[in-house]
């Protein structure tokens, strides 16, 4: 490769990975052309992309980006899987894919950056297993609805900068003659800038301390329904699902064929294990997604010619 060749492809990477919200190193060698095809498809549907790196290139271009922590592993035979919006869906994805057709040594977790913070395999896979963000998020504000007393004496580690603001918030609250209004605005802005910067790891684990801590439980969003006039109760509040399953109801005779490779997609299932599944109807295609997920999987089946429940 010439020079200017590999200045533009440095440049390339350097521009994806200053993007990224996500990037998992992988040791990989070994897979086939088909199965790298597959989890291309997989990660294109939520905005994340799978690439095999030269190492030399690589290590130049995290230079500048919240990548950089990563340059010393840029070593053999690598991949990189790398999200550019909700970190969960990729990891997810990359999960199943390993598990699916026993690719544990084809593909191996080497280490990640997470929201612009290493994290190690084993965080990678427990992110795998989370709500995405905005569940999470409608999860804190679940437990923050409880009893807040205390609650700067009891976080502590990655929640550091949480606590402060929170204690300085309270100090507000306490009427501080000191502080004035246009302070006491920037703290709630501090505050919440303060949960947004926040991993899904982070906010999982915040979640965790609050629910301990108080004995309260994270559910999910709630949607309140009114009582009817006549009847003069309260509200009803109903416990909104995070978690979802994907059910094939049937498939047309017609459309098998077209359904089977969707399924494969979706799901990184050999060719006979998804003709089973197609032929088998009705199955669970997938259980325990997002609500994100299940809606683009539901879209895309229904697009191939099945039809989809969502439980």
């Amino acid at each position: 490769m010439k020079k200017e060749e590999k200045a533009t492809a440095v440049a390339e990477l350097h521009e994806k990975f200053a993007r990224a919200k996500l990037a998992v190193m992988t040791e990989c060698s070994g897979l086939s052309v088909n199965a790298i095809t597959e989890l291309r498809k997989q990660l294109r549907g939520v905005k994340a992309e799978f690439t095999v790196v030269k190492n030399t290139m690589a290590a130049r271009a995290v230079d500048g980006t919240t990548l950089v922590d990563v340059k010393s592993y840029f070593k053999g035979p690598t991949a990189m899987i790398i999200g550019y919006d909700d970190p969960v869906l990729p990891t997810k994805i990359l999960r199943d894919f390993i598990k699916a057709e026993k690719r544990e040594d084809k593909i191996k977790i080497a280490i990640g950056v997470l929201d612009g913070k290493l994290v190690q395999a084993a965080q990678i896979v427990a992110v795998a297993g989370l709500p995405s963000k905005p569940v999470l998020l409608a999860m804190l504000l679940a437990t923050m609805q409880g009893p807040v007393r205390g609650l700067v004496y009891t976080l502590n580690g990655v929640l550091g900068q949480f606590v402060r603001i929170l204690a300085a918030i309270q100090e507000t609250k306490k009427g501080d003659s000191a502080m004035s209004a246009t302070q006491s605005k920037l703290s709630k802005e501090e505050f919440i800038a303060a949960i947004e910067g926040m991993s899904v790891l982070e906010l999982s684990e915040l979640v965790k301390q609050l629910e301990t801590r108080f004995g309260v439980t994270a559910a999910a969003p709630v949607a309140v329904a009114a009582a009817p006039a006549a009847g003069g109760g309260a509200a009803a509040a109903a416990e909104e699902k995070t978690s979802f399953d994907v059910i094939l109801a049937s498939a047309a005779a017609d459309k098998k064929i077209q359904i089977i490779k969707v399924v494969r997609e979706l799901t990184s299932l050999g060719l006979k294990e998804a003709k089973d599944l197609v032929e088998g109807a009705p199955k669970p295609v997938k259980t325990g997604v997002s609500k994100e997920e299940s809606d683009t999987m539901k879209k895309k089946l229904e697009e191939s010619g099945a039809k989809v429940e969502i439980k």
